[in-house]
């Protein structure tokens, strides 16, 4: 019985096919793939909002007044516009300088015994919110390896909080400055690009991920 053997023009032929199914498939799995990491960022941001409210339903505040700025995590931040906001940027991108800022905020809700933060609000050192599983808490929370495993987002930058302070259940809308949010507290994250921007309409912000909408537009 003669065997059939595979001539050269048919074994291009199966690897054109199979390099086109691949180029097909491809942006499929990366669009899903990126949905996935939206999805997240959205969990996440749902739980640390769960954790701030909590934080308010305890103390009646989510930030501890000290004379005219106000701490949490023993970091003072300065109200505009009845809010205070967590996180800034440099340029485009999230400024490292506030990431152990961040750090410190994120503890008190969920480390408040941890030795890298001074306790602004959450005197009774109640735990709001579960550290990520690698998160180790022998360790100061600023901590390079504590860092990299407190509450980032997806593409691994910290999120962007802001925080009603005056009690009007008010914030000024970050991608409409013009706008309103009744709401006590909101977040986004930066999104696959890692970059946003403090203008509105500015192209960096367009895959912006916000807890108050589906999309930063």
């Amino acid at each position: 019985m003669n065997k059939h053997a595979f001539t050269l023009i048919e074994l291009l032929v199966v690897v054109g096919i199979i390099a086109i199914l691949a180029g097909l498939l491809t942006p499929a799995v990366i669009g899903a793939q990126q949905q996935g990491r939206i999805t997240q960022a959205k969990s996440d941001m749902a739980t640390i909002s769960l954790a701030l409210k909590g934080l308010d339903n305890t103390y009646n505040r989510m930030a501890y007044k000290d004379g005219t700025s106000y701490k949490l995590g023993n970091v003072s931040y300065t109200a505009a516009d009845g809010g205070i906001t967590i996180g800034s940027l440099s340029g485009n991108s999230y400024n490292k300088e506030k990431i152990d800022d961040y750090c410190k905020v994120i503890a008190e809700l969920s480390d408040p015994g941890n030795s890298g933060v001074t306790l602004s609000l959450n005197k009774r050192k109640m735990k709001f919110l579960d550290p990520r599983p690698e998160y180790d808490p022998t360790k100061s929370c600023t901590t390079a390896e504590n860092q990299k495993n407190t509450w980032l987002d997806p593409w691994g930058n910290p999120y962007m909080i802001r925080i009603n302070v005056d009690y009007s259940e008010q914030i000024v809308d970050p991608s409409d400055t013009g706008k309103k949010i009744a709401a006590k507290v909101i977040l986004w994250s930066l999104g696959p690009d890692g970059e946003g921007s403090d203008t509105a309409g500015d192209a960096t912000n367009n895959d912006n991920v916000c807890s108050w909408k589906d999309s930063w537009k």
